[in-house]
């Protein structure tokens, strides 16, 4: 019960397929608890590589979708990239303020290049020979990959977070944290110049042809979509859930995935039309994601469950004005817990909850009626009786979510 509770994405199915990635097709394990937090895929499409919080990153081929290598670092590891060739994998040491360089088909360390505090985000020129890493309050570090050093050190400011190289190769648009502004970098001659979003900005992704790109705006729910060529904000596009963060865009770019932290969704969305078409629970914590090159597949981290999903093309699901998010479940608190456990309930709109724990013979063994819950998340405690495996349902805005947990007693 535990397994189905924590690894299922669960997805309402509609009778007509779609025409883009909208499917569970397999979860392949990174450790359990072991938090991964990004991913990308090779550029011959034929492995997935994904970094965790405790050092390591997994290499998963894309045949059978089983992992089949690892390299340990041996520090709190977040973004990931790959060189174009495919030779080299790029992850941003958050411990230590480095980026580490390791050998894709061996899976073994090269080189570790000291930047700023924290990088946050990496991307890799087209010509991949240098790699661009976001660092701390106000810098953006260049690396040169034939000598495995900094070349350059550009202050570009804002809290520089999200980067993503546009399709020209010439140009790179970077997300602020601190700034009502994203930036555009000119890659020949190291020129800003300041792209208006009106709001604070956590991550960004070219879309099409890169006359577009779209923006995450985790403070206020939403997404920014903003004409590169005039500066303007074409769409606010709402309904993408409580802190969205991640995201990334169908080559085509006729669709953009957007991991959401705060209700443990992946929405789908329409950008043609601005909206939300799809909307994915996994029930967790959905981090890093990106598009297979084939465009596919579309891969995501999930950092509470320890889990890669792959998501492909199948049955539509949840469309039009039914793609908003609904509610939630999952781990709040250490898991295994001791005596009270704690979960995280995330609820689109006001509504009266019940929760109720199973053990692993399906008795159930606890229960709460917290009332009439607002909207948003929030923690609750529920006792659990003794040591075991138990899975956790919550009621709630008409629908059943769950969450497993283990615990070893008092």
């Amino acid at each position: 019960m535990l397994r189905l509770a924590t690894a299922a994405l669960m997805l309402a199915m509609a009778p007509a397929a779609s025409a883009y990635p909208d499917s569970l097709v397999a979860t392949v394990d990174l450790g359990g608890a072991s938090g991964p937090v990004d991913v990308c895929a090779a550029p011959d499409g034929g492995h997935v590589y994904a970094t965790v919080e405790f050092g390591l990153v997994y290499s998963v081929e894309t045949t059978g979708y089983t992992k089949d290598g690892s390299c340990y670092i041996g520090a709190e590891l977040g973004a990931v990239c790959t060189s174009p060739d495919g030779a080299h994998i790029f992850a941003a040491n958050v411990e230590d303020g480095a980026v580490e360089v390791v050998d894709a088909s061996a899976m073994q360390h090269l080189a570790t290049v000291e930047v700023g505090d924290e990088p946050a985000c990496l991307a890799v020129g087209p010509e991949g020979g240098r790699v661009y890493a976001t660092c701390g309050m106000l810098d953006l570090w260049v690396l040169d990959t034939s000598s495995w050093a900094v070349s350059e050190t550009l202050p570009v400011g804002g809290s520089p977070r999200g980067i993503c190289i546009m399709p020209d190769g010439g140009t790179a648009c970077i997300a602020r944290t601190e700034s009502y502004n994203a930036a555009l970098l000119d890659l020949g001659s190291y020129g800003i110049e300041d792209l208006f979003t009106g709001a604070d900005t956590r991550d960004v992704c070219a879309v099409g042809d890169g006359d577009m790109v779209c923006l995450t705006v985790p403070l206020w729910d939403l997404l920014k979509l903003v004409d590169v060529s005039t500066g303007e904000v074409v769409a606010d596009i709402q309904g993408v859930g409580d802190e969205p963060s991640e995201l990334c865009a169908l080559p085509s770019g006729s669709h953009v995935y957007v991991s959401t932290a705060g209700c443990g969704r992946v929405m789908v969305v329409d950008a043609a039309a601005h909206s939300v078409v799809d909307s994915l629970s996994v029930g967790g914590e959905p981090r890093g994601i990106c598009t297979a090159p084939s465009g596919s597949k579309v891969y995501v981290v999930d950092n509470a469950s320890g889990q890669l999903l792959v998501i492909g093309e199948g049955q539509s699901g949840i469309e039009g004005e039914q793609g908003a998010p609904g509610p939630s479940l999952a781990p709040a608190g250490l898991n295994p817990c001791r005596g009270m456990a704690s979960l995280r309930l995330s609820l689109p709109r006001a509504s009266r909850v019940e929760l109720r724990v199973y053990d692993g013979a399906g008795r159930l063994c606890a229960s709460a009626s917290p009332g009439t819950v607002p909207a948003g998340s929030r923690t609750l405690e529920l006792p659990v009786p003794g040591a075991g495996i138990y899975l956790c349902i919550a009621e709630a805005c008409g629908e059943a979510v769950s969450a497993g947990l283990v615990s070893l007693g008092e």
